[in-house]
């Protein structure tokens, strides 16, 4: 008894053009649920607004905010570069501060070797400050020894509970 191919085949690829469509279909439902703006929402636009620096204390003096901001940053650095992660943690916004912990700040500083920071420039807006800071790592050289290195780092500081908080990067 001889088998031909195509009678093999020919149900196999019918199968396949049933898989084809029905990952197609479960794509397109997915895709479009991802989609959706939740009910309220624009795509690509906050659901609520930023709360301007001006709302959360007296009007909106941009080297005022520029000085706090500055102030503030390198005073989280300096509890870094002391290893007082609790209290530099304490610098997070509430939100910021949801997702993570004292430790895992931590455990990210020692990893990356921080010694601490220094601020290099703030520019703020009403709504939030954008703080440089010159970060001092220490990283090891092969057969030379450890070495400090400064690079550069970019915080975004905004108005919460009536002063500066920090937004923690992802």
């Amino acid at each position: 008894m001889t088998l031909e191919i195509s009678s093999i085949a020919k149900p196999l690829a019918d199968h396949r053009i049933l898989a084809c469509l029905a990952v197609s279909w479960i794509s397109l439902v997915v895709a479009g649920c991802a989609t959706t703006s939740g009910g309220g929402a624009e795509v690509g636009k906050p659901v609520v607004a930023p709360v301007p620096i001006t709302a959360v204390s007296k009007p909106f003096d941009k080297a005022e905010w520029e000085k706090l901001a500055t102030e503030r940053a390198n005073a989280r650095w300096a509890l870094i570069a002391e290893k007082k992660f609790e209290e530099a943690f304490a610098f997070y916004t509430d939100a910021s501060a949801r997702d993570a912990s004292p430790a895992v700040l931590g455990v990210n500083m020692r990893n990356m070797r921080a010694l601490g920071g220094k601020v290099e420039s703030a520019d703020c807006s009403p709504t939030q400050c954008e703080v440089s800071v010159g970060v001092t790592v220490l990283f090891p050289i092969p057969r030379v020894g450890n070495k400090q290195q400064i690079i550069p780092f970019k915080e975004i500081w905004t108005p919460e509970k009536g002063t500066l908080r920090l937004i923690r990067q992802p």
